[in-house]
């Protein structure tokens, strides 16, 4: 975090380079260094509609004094690449980048780079509007159906209903259901539950199912130093232990995301 106190006015007088820099960072804030996703409490989530990509940042960061990010990005081709510094100004937790018109809203992707170079894909989240009924009629039937709290962020794709069948599978003890279930194996799946800190990115559900989440690249994650919380995560199948109730899946990092927090 960079200084606002500047050097005196003699010495800033002999290095008018500094003072050039000093005073850019009064105007935008006190502007420092780039932000690691991996330094947020949740990662940055997208979700389109139209030519309008709204990218949900969890956008205070817990250093001292208070920081926030402060976001930047561009469009190339059907890919928005973004980044950002941290500021000592309160930042909007949304950020909206308007797309081209040769862009197709379907078919875009969002990057996130961090100061290193490294490329993270942001998740996207469909979208409660035209076209999401069948998002909706999922929504409504899951806890009653699956006795678990429902996801508050919705992944496109097939990710929520084939979690479910892993579920259904593991609950039951079906033969058959289990076979349809293994058969997802390498195939998307989202699930949400609850966990503590000293369990790192590991989950269980209400009724006990284990869900052991492997993050590749490894990354330390949570949102404190302990407390417990419920997470969203997607990933990929791996394997599941039918008998002792645990599901073993691979995700990114920016794929696990901290839906609450004690």
């Amino acid at each position: 975090m960079q200084n606002c106190r500047d050097a005196t006015y003699p010495q800033m007088m002999r290095v008018p380079a500094t003072l050039i820099a000093s005073l850019t960072v009064l105007i935008i804030g006190c502007r420092g260094p780039e932000v690691k996703l991996t330094e947020m409490f949740s990662p940055p989530r997208a979700s389109v509609t139209d030519h309008t990509v709204t990218i949900h940042l969890s956008n205070y960061l817990a250093d001292r004094p208070p920081t926030w990010i402060h976001p930047k990005a561009e469009v190339q081709g059907q890919t928005i690449y973004l980044y950002g510094y941290r500021t000592s100004q309160v930042q909007k937790s949304t950020y909206i980048v308007r797309l081209p018109a040769s862009v197709n809203p379907q078919s875009v992707s969002v990057i996130w780079i961090d100061p290193d170079g490294s490329q993270l894909r942001i998740p996207m989240i469909c979208p409660w509007g035209n076209g999401a009924n069948a998002y909706r009629r999922f929504y409504e039937n899951y806890k009653p159906r699956y006795h678990d709290t429902p996801p508050r962020f919705f992944w496109c794709g097939p990710g929520p209903t084939n979690g479910q069948t892993v579920l259904s599978a593991v609950r039951s003890g079906d033969p058959k259901a289990e076979a349809d279930a293994q058969a997802l194996i390498g195939s998307p799946v989202t699930f949400v539950g609850a966990g503590w800190e000293r369990q790192g990115p590991d989950l269980e559900t209400g009724d006990g199912i284990k869900i052991i989440v492997h993050l590749v690249p490894s990354q330390v994650v949570g949102p404190g130093p302990c407390g417990e919380w419920g997470v969203e995560v997607q990933g990929k199948l791996e394997s599941m232990d039918f008998s002792n109730r645990v599901i073993h899946i691979e995700a990114g990092p920016e794929h696990w995301i901290v839906t609450w927090q004690l």
